[in-house]
């Protein structure tokens, strides 16, 4: 962790190199200060192309230099290394453009350990590189048309290695969605959704061979979903590289959802392209299919997967794949489909390996670097048990579990933050419990408010749940570490938080930590829109009499644990509102609420809110789960 990158937090990247290197020679080279922290081993390969990022894998320290490619071009080695002679690489075809069904994803290639990707898509083999020039190729997403029209396209090929067959490592473009009545959902890397039709069942499949050439594995990703055979209900959605998109269901509003994508952390930990995953800014999803149209005859628009995929329209146009994702474009009702997202390339190899010993067990550990720390993060209830005497104290976060989001008939509010405690307590070489609270489960029946987050604690201190978001008319948003927001077209107002409102970064918090209460909902008779959940840093909006959602209250960012660690943290979640004007999740996590559509949960272990929910066949967002971090000097 401390990594120093060269991107920047989203798709303006420039190409100068990186700093890690630089760092570690001067920090820590011959006479550097090894006797004060970590010690390093020689140097990887030198290589250029693209845009680099160097950072530090959690656990052993191992030194990673990625390689980005969001644009064709040449990855080029120029000296060998001291670790070995192979890389490790993630290409991602262009995601298929939509005209009713959802289209799907982009082929799904990569050969990294299973331990930061699925073996599903892995070669498993490793890919030796020598002194050589490599072209790498990134397709583009497929053009999206109008629901009924022909010629959606097929995204294209992304390929990386050398020139001449089978060595090079080709993923294929998403198939194109269906249009309305015809058979015309494309198989590809993933398929497409088959188009809304009064007749015949339609959906596209994966592809299992490029241009006559075996594809290893045979499968990069899964088929699309079909349509329901019935007038004026939905399309299938767009096969992901984690799961296949979604049948439509005659009646039902959530159906023919775009199939999920897949999470890899090669180009680092804090690399944001592919941010759409389960929480608003997780980062590092990919190959997400399209959610299918709706049609205003009576079905709704459903949902892309993570991983890029577009969103499908209801009396808007289909949305396209997000960029650099492979994501498939979203369908659209009787409007346009959208473009598939364009593929990515990602190359990566070993550059250093650092050592240093940590002074306690529990959890995953860091190494940080720059600020010669030891960082033990908790996601689940374990010991921290301190096995040298040498460590007399520590500074530790606890985070209690987000309120789950309410489910009223168009605006639920949004669930509370758990409460953020930090702060610093003596140690002795024994053993300490480390609680992690859970999430409470949004809402799925109408009218119902969600479930209170689950305390969260360590050291003798508790963190608090955040508080349930309201469902019913006249219910108050329930109390937590924050508390929830209030429901649609009443005087509901939010939940209280019983941490301290307000706190500053990197701020000692007072004993219940930080939290703040959850915004009202607006009473008024035609806006039906519910309250943001209250979060670490601010409290939940109150609905605007707008028919909008109030946006989740913002967390708060922990710097002393370091860029990649902590970031923001205990977000509130969005309101519902009405005509698809929803409540925003607030930094740290915060679920979006949705009308229509089932609501975003907040982000797991960020102690995040889930989104509200309404309509009657959708559901409220989970709350997210707490996190205990803790950090001593190395």
């Amino acid at each position: 962790m401390g990594a120093r990158s060269s991107q920047s937090r989203g798709p303006g990247l420039n190409k100068s190199d990186g700093h890690l290197l630089e760092y570690f020679r001067q920090a820590f080279g011959a006479g550097g200060g090894a006797n004060s922290g970590p010690t390093i081993t020689p140097f990887g390969l030198t290589a250029t192309g693209g845009v680099t990022n160097e950072y530090i894998e959690p656990g052993p320290g191992s030194v990673y230099k990625a390689h980005i490619f969001t644009s064709s071009g040449t990855f080029e080695v120029t000296q060998p290394g001291s670790f070995g002679d192979t890389i490790e690489y993630l290409v991602v075809g262009g995601g298929g453009g939509a005209a009713s069904g959802g289209a799907g994803a982009g082929g799904y290639r990569t050969n990294v350990p299973t331990s930061i990707a699925p073996p599903l898509h892995n070669t498993s083999s490793p890919f030796p590189v020598s002194v050589a020039v490599y072209p790498v190729t990134v397709g583009a997403g497929g053009a999206g048309v109008p629901a009924g029209s022909p010629g959606a396209g097929n995204g294209v090929d992304s390929s990386f290695g050398p020139p001449s067959d089978p060595e090079r490592i080709i993923s294929k473009g998403g198939g194109a969605g269906g249009r309305i009545n015809v058979d015309s959902a494309q198989p590809g890397g993933s398929g497409g959704g088959g188009g809304r039709a009064s007749s015949g069942t339609w959906s596209g499949s994966s592809t299992e061979t490029i241009t006559g050439l075996p594809v290893s594995p045979t499968s990069q990703g899964f088929g699309g979903g079909s349509n329901d055979n019935n007038a004026n209900y939905n399309g299938g959605g767009g096969g992901g590289a984690g799961g296949a998109g979604g049948n439509a269901s005659p009646g039902t509003a959530v159906t023919g959802v775009g199939g999920v994508g897949l999470r890899n952390a090669i180009a680092g930990p804090n690399y944001l392209i592919g941010t759409d995953g389960p929480g608003p800014t997780t980062g590092g999803w990919f190959a997400g299919g399209g959610g299918t149209g709706g049609d205003t005859g009576g079905s709704y628009a459903t949902l892309g997967g993570a991983g890029g995929g577009g969103d499908g329209g209801y009396t808007s146009d289909g949305r396209p794949g997000v960029y650099a994702t492979g994501g498939g474009g979203g369908g659209g009702g009787n409007t346009l489909g959208g473009n598939g997202g364009s593929g990515i390339v990602v190359v990566r190899y070993q550059i250093a390996q650092l050592t240093a010993t940590a002074k306690a067990t529990g959890g995953v550990i860091f190494f940080d670097t720059v600020n010669t720390k030891t960082i033990h993060v908790f996601t689940s209830t374990q010991t921290f048990t301190v096995n040298d005497a040498s460590l007399t104290s520590v500074n530790y976060l606890v985070a209690g579990g987000g309120g789950g989001g309410g489910k009223a008939g168009l605006g639920g509010g949004g669930g509370g933050a758990g409460a953020l405690f930090y702060g610093s307590t003596p140690v002795t070489t024994t053993s300490y419990p480390i609680i992690i609270g859970g999430g409470g489960n949004g809402a799925t029946a109408q009218y119902t408010s969600g479930v209170k987050g689950v305390n969260s604690s360590a050291f003798g201190t508790t963190s608090e749940g955040g508080g349930a978001g309201s469902g019913g008319v006249a219910v108050a948003g329930g109390n937590g570490g924050s508390g929830g927001g209030g429901a649609m077209r009443s005087a509901a107002v939010g939940g209280l938080g019983s941490g301290a409102p307000g706190g500053t970064d990197n701020s000692t918090s007072p004993p219940a930590g930080w939290g703040n209460p959850g915004g009202a909902a607006d009473p008024g008779a035609g806006s039906d829109s519910g309250g943001g959940g209250g979060g670490a840093g601010a409290a939940g909006s109150n609905a605007p009499a707008s028919e909008t959602g109030g946006k989740g209250g913002d967390g708060l960012k922990y710097t002393t644990f370091g860029i990649s660690i902590a970031g923001e943290l205990c977000g509130g979640g969005g309101g519902a509102g009405r005509n698809e004007k929803n409540g925003l999740g607030g930094l740290g996590g915060g679920g979006t609420g949705i009308t229509p559509g089932p609501g975003i949960s907040g982000q797991e272990n960020r102690g995040a809110g889930g989104g509200g929910g309404g309509y009657p066949s959708a559901v409220a967002g989970n709350g997210g789960s707490g996190v205990v971090i803790i950090s001593y000097p190395s």
